[in-house]
């Protein structure tokens, strides 16, 4: 994840959306993805091989071939192999193991049914990504408690705030819609401001949402360690009718 770091600020704006659509739509859509991995000094501090291996992981077999219609058709398939291998030479690289860790050990995100009868090009690179995003953050936990140059304190004792943690390819400034982009979209309806709340929530800690003279006012956190605070108002016609979600989503959100 750190050599995404350099990428273009649109290329990695794309990427973070795919990321997030994908491990949305496969695990659960309101889970957040880790958004903590190695850093290029991390990784340099590890035994020869790792690395290499978990880029192998990454690189899937291909199939071409040619449909009824005589049309081109080409398929991506994890190769389950490489998998089995990466996570041996992890578990024998590293002394200290962890009985119940926070990120749990890497797998493929894609349904099985896709796996079996091969993956689109969009697909397999989402596959890709997921699994590089799962393992890093994995191999990171792993790191912390037995690197000497990190520390496994944050695991230990605020494992409550490790989700709104990231490292610089997660950083960025919030885009937050326009009110003519709300009205335009439809986020002036319930469904459409719960899809608003799950955008925000993205990218911020949600702290809270109050309604007041038609107005709801989400107010938003930069992260728990800088909990610098933001407000968004949304003005919503039927403001009265969407009270009890704005309830619902508070207890959703455990605030």
């Amino acid at each position: 994840m750190y050599e995404l770091e350099e990428m273009e600020a649109s290329e990695k704006n794309h990427i973070r959306k795919d990321l997030l659509y994908y491990y949305k739509k496969w695990h659960c859509a309101w889970s957040e993805p880790p958004k903590l991995y190695p850093s290029r000094k991390d990784w340099l501090k590890q035994k020869p091989g790792i690395q290499e291996s978990f880029k192998a992981l990454l690189t899937f077999d291909m199939v071409s071939g040619y449909n009824l219609d005589k049309s081109l058709l080409t398929k991506y398939f994890p190769n389950e192999k490489r998998l089995k291998e990466f996570l041996e030479l992890i578990d024998n690289s590293f002394p200290i193991k962890l009985e119940v860790p926070f990120f749990p050990k890497p797998y493929w995100s894609a349904p099985i049914a896709f796996r079996k009868t091969g993956l689109s090009l969009d697909d397999g690179g989402a596959t890709a990504l997921l699994m590089g995003l799962q393992a890093e953050a994995w191999i990171f936990e792993l790191m912390c408690y037995n690197n000497y140059h990190l520390s496994p304190e944050t695991f230990r004792y605020q494992r409550d705030k490790i989700l709104f943690m990231k490292k610089p390819f997660w950083e960025e400034t919030m885009n937050l819609p326009t009110i003519e982009e709300c009205y335009r979209t439809g986020f002036l309806t319930c469904s459409g401001f719960i899809q608003y709340l799950m955008y925000v929530s993205t990218y911020a800690h949600v702290l809270d949402i109050i309604y007041q003279q038609c107005i709801i006012y989400v107010y938003i956190a930069e992260g728990p360690i800088s909990m610098q605070e933001r407000v968004t108002r949304i003005p919503i016609l039927s403001a009265v009718a969407l009270l009890p979600t704005c309830l619902r989503i508070k207890e959703l959100l455990t605030l």
